[in-house]
């Protein structure tokens, strides 16, 4: 009977350790979840590439999975609760970040301005940040890197993730908004039949902004963020 008890006590604390729903899963899936929300349209609109999120298709979702279980979760294994090799990660890691982001700064090759060099500073950053907390993890006593039921739970929150930043919502959204001002000619004679039965908090009002919007905002203009804020938080209460 006491072996029994015993037998129980290891299954319940190996069932709670193992457990899918927690901080840390909903954390990394909703940090890759906004990575693939701007990831995918901006490889889409401002590229032209290949969709990375298109409605059920999930490439995207898929590659940065990957690359959490094949390179992040990995290395997090290897090195924890083993205080020499969670400093050689440090290490490393920060030699990839001098030797990427911090001398060509000073040596003036980049300026961080531009998308690229933008995104090698925010994703090395992350690396190292991410390198860090599993050392001072391990000095803890605590795990940093992610079971198997908390990768299915950010892998499921990436793949529900895929259908909203492209064509699955936003690329239509945005569109439908502010087509009945846009494509409003005499000829058709929306301003009348369409226009009026149009709630000002459903669209954008500005029509300037709207006229941008498709054709194109000159240099220096900026995204007029308080134009589409308003019809994009009531059309959120509904999403």
């Amino acid at each position: 009977m006491e072996r029994l008890k015993v037998e129980e006590r290891a299954v319940v604390s190996k069932v709670v350790e193992e457990r899918a729903f927690t901080f840390k899963a909903f954390s990394v899936g909703i940090f890759l979840s906004f990575l693939l929300s701007i990831g995918a349209p901006y490889a889409n609109m401002v590229l032209r590439g290949s969709y990375m999120a298109l409605d059920f298709s999930t490439p995207g979702a898929l590659f940065l999975f990957f690359v959490l279980v094949a390179i992040v979760n990995a290395a997090l294994r290897f090195t924890e609760r083993n205080k020499i090799r969670a400093w050689a990660l440090v290490g490393v890691v920060g030699v990839v970040y001098l030797m990427t982001v911090v001398l060509p700064h000073l040596k003036g090759m980049t300026q961080f301005k531009t998308d690229r060099s933008f995104f090698l500073l925010c994703s090395m950053s992350v690396l190292l940040g991410v390198a860090l907390l599993n050392l001072g993890a391990g000095l803890t006593g605590r795990r940093l890197s992610l079971n198997s039921r908390e990768l299915v739970v950010v892998y499921i929150m990436l793949i529900v993730a895929s259908a909203i930043p492209t064509l699955g919502l936003s690329e239509y959204l945005l569109p439908i908004l502010s087509s009945a001002y846009y494509y409003a000619p005499p000829e058709n004679d929306w301003a009348s039949l369409i226009q009026p039965y149009i709630k000002d908090w459903m669209v954008p009002q500005d029509m300037e902004a709207i006229k941008f919007f498709y054709e194109g905002a000159p240099k220096g203009y900026g995204i007029p963020w308080g134009v589409w804020l308003k019809p994009l938080m009531y059309w959120g209460i509904l999403l």
